[in-house]
């Protein structure tokens, strides 16, 4: 059978399939074969590989023949959405047309012969719920606010008859995207095989098919939240034998964010709003109100949902004015604009963790009170988000997670109406590697991560090495892989000699510039150059 170096060579079936299309390199099949090295030792793998080299067919191709000949999955995760579309509209299927059955000669894994199956991971707030689109439908007179969200409720139900995937990749444009959360999947409302709609629901389809695919393709944001609630034993993805991570150099912010906790102003206020507005006299317990006997039981709600508004309002304005204070009278660090790291525990008063908690508890009462299931389900998600927002909010005014850094930040424009500002309160660990090397590197699979951005040594082009540990060290400690091989390549292209690299001294930084505000004039301004310079050299 063939190997994946041979795969990829100039006289492989992808060279025969393609003809002058594909140019076979060198240095992808060195990568290629330091991928499917790492996994058959199930150990770990870091490739530094140069713009050109062709990384996606380097590691989709072991990680193919893995799949087919060993019955074995393989996850692979991307920090950007278009780089998944190519693997899975483009590279994927390209693939598995050139390999067809060169790849397995025959083979049979368990009696049956193998099959590569393919899944687009996403999560599951991504998806439409049908169940929870009807019961929106039926009260939304009660439960949205304005003309404008009912308009963007009828423009999902419109969607939702012509959509196949049933996920936010297709929905269109909505005046009020808000209206997405009261349709959407949640595990907390999700009531499983007792919902009518369960053999019509887009989520439990797409997890059918991510249970019985071997090559799943996600992002980085779904692999590590994924990662630290499998520090909970309440991971989602199937058990997997092999982590590919592309674009690796995003892998500590992501996993820093992931592992962190963010409370935002933002987030509070919508789910109180989603359960009642004062101004409008609408939202879910109002019309809960009109279907529950025990009427005395919602108003009570309604009047927690009105104190924590006030508790929310006083809690998050208090964290605003800590980044707005001067810094001889804060004994705060300011590490950058618009925001202050936190010090000292207490910082802000915690007046919103108690009439959360007591919220959620209340809607638990509900629940158990409630006559009519979607309405059980419906509390029960609200009852845990209250709770989870008292839970977060605890920690990060009590400092309770030790190695974590905690800090505050205002974003939008400073005026005199609030709301512009966006305040939110959160940590995250200083250092991720500890958390990675328990979580992903200790464990019993594979795991490659690849970049063209790794190591702090230039490669010529051409020029690949192995013994390059010390270039790559910043990388391994930062991540906790310390003992990972190591792979540099350089680019195939030699850039050298092949362009010229200019700096233009004009600046755009003046009145009309705004390049720190990020206003048009900058951008007006640049792009100004960059056409210049585009017609200055075709």
């Amino acid at each position: 059978m063939q190997e994946a170096t041979d795969i990829l060579g100039p006289d492989g079936p992808i060279a025969r399939a393609l003809g002058g299309d594909f140019e076979s390199r060198h240095e992808q099949g060195r990568m290629a074969q330091g991928v499917a090295q790492a996994m058959e030792d199930r150990s770990h793998l870091v490739v530094e590989a140069g713009t050109g080299v062709g990384k996606s067919f380097a590691y989709l191709v072991p990680a193919i023949l893995r799949c087919l000949r060993k019955g074995e999955r393989v996850v692979v995760a991307t920090n950007t959405i278009s780089l998944q579309e190519q693997l899975v509209e483009k590279d994927i299927p390209l693939l598995r047309r050139v390999l067809g059955e060169e790849a397995t000669e025959g083979l049979t894994i368990e009696g049956r012969s193998p099959t590569l199956r393919v899944a687009l991971v996403k999560g599951r707030g991504n998806y439409l719920s049908v169940r929870r689109l009807k019961l929106a439908s039926q009260r939304q007179d009660k439960i949205l606010a304005d003309r404008a969200a009912r308009e963007s409720l009828h423009a999902i139900e419109d969607w939702a008859y012509a959509t196949t995937d049933g996920t936010l990749s297709t929905l269109p444009p909505l005046a009020r995207m808000g209206v997405w959360d009261k349709v959407q999947s949640d595990s907390g409302n999700c009531m499983g095989r007792r919902c009518p709609t369960y053999e019509q629901c887009f989520y439990q389809r797409a997890r059918r098919e991510m249970e019985q695919a071997n090559l799943l393709i996600c992002n980085h944001a779904l692999f590590f939240s994924d990662l630290a609630l499998r520090g909970q034993e309440a991971g989602f993805l199937p058990a997997y034998d092999h982590v590919i991570l592309d674009e690796a150099h995003n892998v500590e912010d992501v996993a820093s964010e992931h592992f962190g906790l963010s409370l935002a102003e933002g987030r509070v206020a919508h789910l109180l709003n989603t359960l009642y507005q004062s101004r409008s006299g609408k939202g879910y317990l109002a019309q809960l109100g009109l279907l529950s006997g025990d009427a005395g039981s919602v108003e009570r709600a309604i009047a927690l949902v009105e104190q924590a508004h006030d508790a929310s309002r006083a809690f998050f304005e208090e964290v605003g004015d800590l980044v707005s204070r001067p810094r001889e009278e804060s004994a705060w660090h300011r590490p950058e604009a618009g925001s202050v790291r936190i010090n000292d525990e207490g910082a802000v008063t915690n007046v919103l963790t108690p009439v959360m908690r007591e919220l959620s508890l209340r809607l638990k009462g509900l629940k158990e009170a409630a006559k009519v299931d979607a309405d059980r389900y419906e509390l029960n998600a609200f009852a845990i988000r209250a709770e989870m927002i008292a839970q977060e909010a605890q920690t990060l005014v009590s400092r309770g997670l030790g190695g974590y850094v905690y800090w505050a930040e205002v974003g939008g424009e400073e005026s005199a109406f609030r709301g512009s500002r966006k305040v939110t309160l959160a940590c995250s660990p200083i250092e991720v590697a500890p958390l990675l090397k328990e979580r992903l590197f200790s464990k019993e699979f594979s795991v490659v991560l690849t970049s063209a951005t790794l190591s702090t040594r230039r490669v010529s082009a051409g020029e690949s090495t192995e013994s390059s540990e010390t270039a790559f060290a910043h990388t391994l400690a930062r991540l906790g892989c310390e003992g990972a091989r190591t792979l540099q390549l350089g680019s195939p292209f030699d850039f050298a000699s092949q362009m010229e690299f200019y700096i233009d001294p004009c600046d755009v930084d003046g009145p009309q510039g705004q390049r720190r505000g990020g206003g048009r004039g900058y951008a007006q301004a640049l792009s100004e150059r960059i056409l210049k310079h585009v017609k200055a050299t075709q």
